[in-house]
């Protein structure tokens, strides 16, 4: 039980990071009149994402998931 806390802890702040990002992505788009690379959330990219595109938001939707873990890793040691 005492270990089950901050894993539910850790997902939750995971997914609200995650949701987060998808929103700055989001505002950085409608601010720059881009369109928009996503449809529907993050389930599949538009047909004329380049490559180049897809790989650049690949690693920003993981920056939440690299801050918490980092920040687990300083705390736990």
């Amino acid at each position: 039980m005492e270990k089950l806390i901050p894993i539910v802890l850790f997902i939750s702040l995971l997914l609200i990071g995650n949701v987060l990002m998808y929103f700055i992505i989001k505002a950085y788009y409608r601010s720059n009149n881009f369109r928009f690379p996503y449809e529907k959330w993050y389930l599949r990219y538009k047909k004329d994402v380049t490559l180049r595109e897809k790989l650049i938001l690949s690693a920003l939707q993981q920056a939440p998931f690299v801050i918490f873990y980092t920040s687990y890793i300083i705390y736990k040691y």
